[in-house]
């Protein structure tokens, strides 16, 4: 009985905030915005079309690192650091097909774009209480 009589004291916003208690902590919430984030771009992403643009110059950087076994020449990449970590996984994989390459390219993208949210847990902890730092949290991965 006493604890129904704590609760008919508290206002409506008090109960709402007792209900869902567990989204005061920051962690809980980043890993409600990784998997939402990342089944986001899991739903959102093409991957039956073949990559363009710079992804593309990424893809035939990557590609020929894992064939040639060395750096290429001829490229004009500005930053060669993912088409190195993408040819590991080229080198890994085992295909006849260019565009199961372009897949995996897509979702290791994804994946390494959902997982940032370690970098985003150390820049917000300071900052936990504050709602303005869960709303940014949710602007980040959506």
């Amino acid at each position: 009985m006493k604890n129904l009589d704590f609760q008919k004291n508290l206002s409506a916003k008090e109960k709402i905030l007792l209900k869902f208690k567990f989204l005061n902590n920051i962690k809980i919430i980043l890993i409600i915005l990784f998997f939402s984030g990342l089944l986001l771009r899991i739903y959102y992403t093409p991957f039956d079309l073949p990559l363009t643009q710079d992804a593309l110059t990424y893809f035939w950087y990557a590609n020929d690192v894992s064939i040639l076994g060395e750096l290429p020449r001829g490229y004009a990449v500005g930053n060669n650091s993912w088409p190195l970590f993408l040819s590991i996984f080229f080198s890994l994989s085992n295909s006849e097909n260019f565009l199961d390459y372009m897949t995996l390219q897509r979702s290791l993208s994804i994946w390494w774009s959902s997982s940032s949210i370690d970098s985003l847990l150390f820049a917000l902890a300071p900052k936990e209480s504050s709602s303005m730092s869960k709303i940014s949290g949710e602007m980040y991965f959506h």
